[in-house]
C-alpha cells in the first residue's frame, strides 16, 4: 500500500514489487492485490512474475556475484 500511495505522490507512470521473485510467495494474491491498490489509488501496477524461466535463481546469482544481502 505504502508504495502506491509514495509513487502516487511522486507522480510515477506506476508502481511494482519484487515479491514475485521469491518462491515463497503467492503471485495470485500479489497480483489482486497490486490490481486493488491500482485502483484505489489511480495508478498502473505493474506485474511480472519473476519466478518463470529460472528468474529465482537468476535474481539469487546476480545478488551473490554483486555482493547483495539476501534475506533468509
Amino acid at each position: 500500500m505504502r508504495t502506491a500511495i509514495e509513487a502516487k505522490k511522486r507522480k510515477y507512470e506506476l508502481f511494482g514489487t519484487v515479491l514475485s521473485v521469491s518462491p515463497y510467495k503467492f503471485s495470485k494474491w500479489i497480483l489482486n492485490l497490486g490490481v486493488y491498490l491500482s485502483a484505489k489509488y489511480g495508478i498502473d501496477f505493474l506485474y511480472r512474475d519473476f519466478k518463470k524461466q529460472g528468474g529465482y535463481k537468476k535474481a539469487i546469482d546476480f545478488a551473490k556475484e554483486n555482493g547483495f544481502y539476501i534475506q533468509n
